[in-house]
């Protein structure tokens, strides 16, 4: 029994160093593992961190632009807007003008329809009374005759 009891301490002695050489070995594992861990955690928040200042300054440029794109929009709108309101202005004081032009216009028009009216009246009634004294003349003749 001897040689089985020294044979048994043997082999728990070898399973001791065995357990001794894995929890050796984990220990090494585990600080890999979470030097891995935290390498890869200050990657991820490093890359984090890049990818934030990017979206930060093209957020800030696109707020910029569009700052820039409102502004001139809204200056052109002012400009259209006073454009506009000027000629409003200035056909709002020339409409009376504009309408008393229209009106001496068409008094005008109508003054030369009478004047050519009156005209052709008078050549017409000259051009009558012509026909008449020679139709008077001829119908004397005639009678005399």
């Amino acid at each position: 029994m001897n040689t089985r009891a020294s044979r048994s301490l043997e082999l728990v002695k070898a399973l001791e160093d065995t357990v001794a050489d894995f929890a050796k070995r984990e220990e090494l594992v585990t600080r890999d593992t979470r030097s891995r861990r935290f390498a890869a955690e200050r990657k991820f928040n490093e890359a984090v961190e890049r990818i934030d200042q990017i979206l930060e300054t093209t957020s800030a440029q696109v707020t910029a632009k569009f700052e820039r794109v409102e502004d001139g929009l809204q200056a052109s709108h002012k400009a259209r807007q006073g454009r506009i309101q000027k000629f409003h202005n200035s056909g709002v004081r020339d409409l009376p003008r504009l309408a008393q032009e229209a009106r001496e216009r068409w008094l005008g028009g109508l003054q030369m329809k009478k004047f050519r009216a009156d005209r052709a009246y008078t050549a017409d009634v000259q051009k009558t009374e012509a026909r008449f004294a020679e139709l008077a003349s001829r119908a004397e003749t005639q009678r005399v005759e």
